[in-house]
This record gives C-alpha cells, structure tokens and sequence, in this order.
C-alpha cells in the first residue's frame, strides 16, 4: 500500500471510503507501523454532503495538504 510507505517514514495519512469498517481496519494496520499516523474520515464519494462533511473534518485536523492519492477498485459480482 501507498500509505504505509508515508506513515513508516512519519507521513500523517488520511483514508476515506464508504465502508467504514474498512477505513477503521486500515487505520488499525498502518498505526501499527509506528513512526506516523493514520486518520480515518469514512465518507461516500458520490454524495456531496459527504463529500462537504470530509473536507470540513479535515480542515478541523490540517490547515493544508500536501497530496493527495485517489485509487478505485472496481469488484465485479456474478461473472460481469
């Protein structure tokens, strides 16, 4: 993953998703690493009101950012 290699070097990284309980497992597993930290700010990309609520939970923890990381995983069910 991406994110370990900034938290074992003392990045602070936030992970968002929909599934929360995935956001809190990931947070879990890159605090172990030590030296960063991993935030979890679980929101639905495809609702502004989310998407609102994200960025203001964010400004409440940093004053900026330094980059940013999209990645997307399409999972396919019944063979489509």
């Amino acid at each position: 993953m991406i994110s370990e290699g900034f938290v074992a070097n003392g990045a602070t990284v936030y992970i968002s998703s929909r599934d929360a309980k995935a956001c809190d497992k990931a947070v879990q597993e890159l605090n172990a690493l030590g030296k960063g930290k991993a935030v979890a700010i679980p929101a639905d990309f495809y609702k502004e009101s989310d998407c609102n609520r994200l960025a203001e939970e964010f400004g409440k923890k940093e004053s900026s950012m330094l980059l940013s990381i999209l990645t997307s995983e399409y999972q396919y069910q019944n063979g489509n």
